[in-house]
């Protein structure tokens, strides 16, 4: 993860008294950190060194590797917004992709709503045609059977037409 804030070596006194003692602090993208501590233990010291609003006895702060100690109030601020401008950039690139995603998923569904439904379709063709060609077979086979049935009662007629002839 990319290193965002880095304090090293803080000190700061007030007076006699030490608000800030070699304190050390790193916070990379993404982490959430919290500074606990009991009361008038320096933590509002240590925030308001690392916004920039007390410059500490010794120690560097670092933003994204640059020493904001040694930068103004506005040059800070610039840097700031720099990094959100990029993070938002960041973020409104992975909404487009998501959304890239989610359209090109939407698609596929669709696609495979399509694909079902015309599986269907073949599926009640392919029955119809499957009906028609088992009609058409019985249908040859009764039409086989009364040309049979034909040709037997003529053979039949026939032979008593020869009978009949011969008496």
């Amino acid at each position: 993860m990319t290193l965002l804030l880095e304090a090293k070596g803080l000190n700061l006194k007030f007076g006699a008294i030490a608000a800030l003692d070699n304190v050390a602090l790193d916070v990379t993208a993404g982490e959430v950190v919290a500074i606990v501590g009991e009361s008038g233990s320096g933590k509002t010291t240590l925030l308001r060194v690392l916004a920039g609003q007390l410059s500490p006895d010794a120690g560097a702060v670092h933003y994204l590797g640059r020493d904001v100690l040694g930068m103004t109030e506005a040059e800070r601020r610039r840097l700031m917004r720099q990094e959100l401008d990029k993070q938002l950039a960041e973020k409104a690139d992975r909404a487009r992709a998501n959304k890239e995603e989610d359209d090109i998923y939407t698609k596929l569904q669709e696609e495979h709503v399509k694909l079902l439904a015309m599986r269907e379709l073949e599926k009640k063709d392919l029955a119809r045609i499957k009906t028609q060609q088992e009609k058409e077979s019985r249908d040859r086979q009764l039409q086989e059977e009364k040309r049979k049935r034909r040709t037997e009662e003529k053979n039949a007629f026939r032979a008593e037409v020869e009978l009949v002839e011969r008496l």
